[in-house]
C-alpha cells in the first residue's frame, strides 16, 4: 500500500483530531498575528489575548505556537532558541549538522545564485556563504524547510498553478521532478 500526503485530507483529519478532544476545544485561525507591538495582550507573564491582521483578538487559557519561524513566541517576548542544537546538548546522535545526508539530499544540482552560474550575482534568499559546520555542531541558522505539492494528470482533479502573490524568483525555486 503506498500512502500519499494530501493536503485536504490531512486537514480533514486534523479537524476530527480537534473535535475528538472535546475537553480540550480548538479553533484552527488562518488569519496572521499583527506585526507590531499590539499583537500579544499579556497580564505579567500570562498571554491573555492575540490580536490578528483583521482586528479580531483571539482569548484563550492555551495557545499552541505553529508558526515556522516561532512569530507568537517573540511577539510575546517568550524565550526560545534559533538554530539547531548541537548533538552533545541533549545528548541526541542525530542532532546538530549532520555529515551522512544522502537520504535527504537532492539529486539534481540546485544553482544557488540569483543569476544562476554567475556568484557576483549574489545568493538566493536564505542561502548562507558560512562554513557547513562540523558533524554534531549546533547554529543560529532556520533550518531549510520545502513544500511538497501533489499534483495529478487525472482530469477533473486538477487544479490551476499561479504565482502567489509576493513571491518571486529570488525567493521561490521550482524543482520538478519527472
Amino acid at each position: 500500500m503506498i500512502a500519499y500526503n494530501l493536503p485536504r485530507l490531512t486537514y480533514t483529519i486534523q479537524a476530527i483530531w480537534v473535535e475528538e478532544a472535546s475537553y480540550m476545544p480548538a479553533n484552527r485561525i488562518k488569519e496572521s498575528l499583527c506585526s507590531d507591538s499590539s499583537a500579544v495582550k499579556k497580564s505579567g507573564s500570562t498571554v491573555t489575548g492575540l490580536r490578528l491582521t483583521n482586528g479580531q483578538t483571539i482569548r484563550s487559557k492555551y495557545y499552541i505556537e505553529a508558526s515556522y519561524e516561532g512569530d507568537f513566541l517573540v511577539a510575546a517576548g517568550i524565550s526560545t532558541a534559533l538554530g539547531r542544537e548541537s548533538s552533545s546538548q541533549y545528548n541526541e546522535s542525530l542532532a546538530g549538522v549532520r555529515d551522512d545526508t544522502r537520504y535527504t539530499q537532492f539529486e539534481i544540482p540546485i544553482d544557488p545564485y540569483i543569476v544562476p552560474g554567475d556568484p557576483s550575482s549574489g545568493l538566493l534568499h536564505g542561502i548562507s556563504p558560512e562554513p557547513f559546520g562540523k558533524p554534531g555542531d549546533g547554529d543560529q541558522h532556520l533550518a531549510a524547510y520545502s513544500y511538497r505539492l501533489p499534483l495529478t494528470d487525472v482530469e477533473g482533479k486538477k487544479l490551476a498553478i499561479y504565482n502567489l502573490r509576493g513571491t518571486s524568483p529570488p525567493t521561490t525555486i521550482f524543482i520538478v521532478d519527472i
